[in-house]
């Protein structure tokens, strides 16, 4: 909770100079082959035909080759479709770059656990990650966003789900946030302190 608080979309969307008109996805952080963004960059291949609305935005530094990603867009037909803001984003540059977004997208192939999910819950903005390590524990299908299989396809039903039907997640995502606030920690921390006791 450290982000600052929630900015508008407009707000942002001005800050960053993008068009407030479009549905933003937000690809954040560093950019690693077990991230899946090709993935995700083939699934919108399969869809930007049906959803012309629909951009992606890529906010943090390349640690593989940006231009096998370059490459990739140019073939997927997405040239239009694509930002791409390859540097460090400091932690005061969140708030815009998350009230820019319609949609984070952690379509990684392989994870633990992940920082980007708390962030987009603290903005509360719905999520969309694959089913791998941790991630479909943290984020509930059809509450704080989608979960989907780690291949082009179901992260394009997803996607094609989110744009045609415009699902309000909010008020989800203020009551799935509570989990990981402070308070929630501390309580837990006094509840197990307490049973310890009682031993």
């Amino acid at each position: 909770d450290h982000y600052g608080k929630r900015m508008s979309k407009e707000e942002a969307c001005k800050a960053l100079n993008l068009d407030a008109d479009k549905d933003y996805m937000l690809f954040f952080g560093l950019v690693r082959a077990y991230k899946g963004l090709d993935l995700l960059l083939d699934a919108m291949g399969k869809i930007h035909a049906k959803m012309p609305n629909l951009r992606l935005l890529i906010a943090g530094e390349f640690y593989d080759q940006e231009e096998i990603y370059r490459k990739q867009i140019a073939d997927n037909g997405l040239t239009d479709k694509v930002i791409i803001r390859n540097e460090f984003i400091p932690d005061a540059d969140l708030r815009l770059y998350f009230g820019a977004a319609n949609l984070i997208v952690q379509p990684y192939k392989t994870a633990t656990q992940s920082g980007v999910t708390q962030i987009a819950f603290h903005f509360e903005k719905p999520m969309l990650v694959t089913d791998v390590g941790g991630l479909a524990e943290i984020v509930k299908h059809g509450k704080s966003g989608y979960v989907c299989q780690p291949n082009p396809q179901s992260i394009a039903d997803c996607l094609l789900d989110f744009c045609k039907n415009k699902t309000d997640f909010t008020e989800s995502l203020m009551e799935e946030k509570k989990k990981f606030s402070w308070e929630r920690m501390t309580e837990s921390i006094k509840e197990l302190y307490t049973k310890t006791l009682e031993k």
